[in-house]
């Protein structure tokens, strides 16, 4: 299990990471959103070890990851910029994974590349983003790793080579009971295969539940009242946004008990729920701009 509890991080005396707090169990995938410089990618590297936090616990089966060599031969990582030695060809990189993780296993190298399909000779700086992001993935599933990071693991990547990227995550934890956390904008991939989300905003955790009681908790309504009366919907408890078009009420809540409680005496020609993504929810929990109405 991967425990994260009360980090900070502060960067050139900037707090770039507040009491950051989650979990993440075997055999689940976590999917870590936020707007751009929430601070995403800077807690990405806290957990791999890269950066050394400034306070709180990072923790994978229970032993510190930081300078936790032993631990960190367990974890794959796919950063969202593949910074490979530009001049190394992709066999040197193979090579020395091979060398540094004792678990790196070539076969299984070789069957991710059979549907990939990356010239081994090729330099490193002559790959595409799409090709350095194949190649980062297929190196770090081939160590078997017991927890997977991965920022913008899609980046750059065709549809049919996204669907192939998302099936082996898939595949990886139904078969293997592994760890992912990824971090992503692409809210549609996040949606299919994350089964707990985490919203970061300005460096804080501002929500993290499982995807079912997201979309139970996050509820959006369109209704049409009889007469009008003075009621002010936007000041019912929970209420995430609230407009109104013409005779047209819209109303998001995360408390559905206390919408359906301050509706009970409202008379209404109708009242209905709108289907919500998880891209709809994620821009009205961080006070985004509202789209569809």
């Amino acid at each position: 299990m991967l425990n994260v509890q009360g980090v900070y991080k502060l960067i050139d005396d900037n707090t770039i990471l507040r009491n950051i707090t989650f979990t993440i169990q075997p055999g689940s995938i976590f999917g870590l959103i936020g707007p751009n410089g929430s601070g995403k990618s800077t807690l990405l590297r806290c957990i791999t070890g890269i950066y050394k936090m400034d306070a709180g616990i990072i923790e994978f089966n229970e032993q510190p990851i930081f300078d936790n060599t032993f631990i960190k031969e367990k974890i794959g990582y796919v950063a969202d910029y593949n910074h490979f030695y530009a001049t190394y060809t992709v066999q040197a990189m193979i090579n020395l994974f091979h060398d540094s993780y004792p678990t790196f296993d070539p076969e299984r190298f070789r069957q991710m590349n059979e549907l990939f399909k990356i010239n081994k000779r090729m330099l490193i700086s002559k790959l595409s983003k799409g090709m350095r992001t194949k190649l980062s993935l297929m190196l770090a599933l081939s160590i078997h790793p017991h927890l997977l990071i991965l920022d913008e693991p899609t980046s750059g990547l065709d549809p049919a080579s996204r669907r192939a990227v998302l099936d082996m995550l898939l595949t990886e934890v139904c078969e293997r009971q592994i760890a992912i956390l990824i971090a992503s904008h692409n809210l549609s991939e996040v949606e299919r295969i994350c089964d707990v989300i985490g919203i970061l905003k300005e460096g804080t955790i501002e929500y993290t539940n499982s995807l079912e009681n997201m979309k139970k908790n996050i509820r959006k309504y369109q209704f049409v009242l009889k007469e009008d009366v003075p009621t002010d919907f936007s000041s019912i408890e929970g209420t995430i946004s609230y407009k109104q078009k013409g005779r047209v009420h819209y109303l998001v809540t995360k408390d559905n008990d206390k919408f359906e409680l301050a509706m009970r005496d409202v008379n209404t020609h109708f009242i209905e729920e709108i289907d919500l993504s998880l891209e709809d929810m994620f821009i009205y929990s961080t006070g985004g701009i509202e789209h569809g109405e």
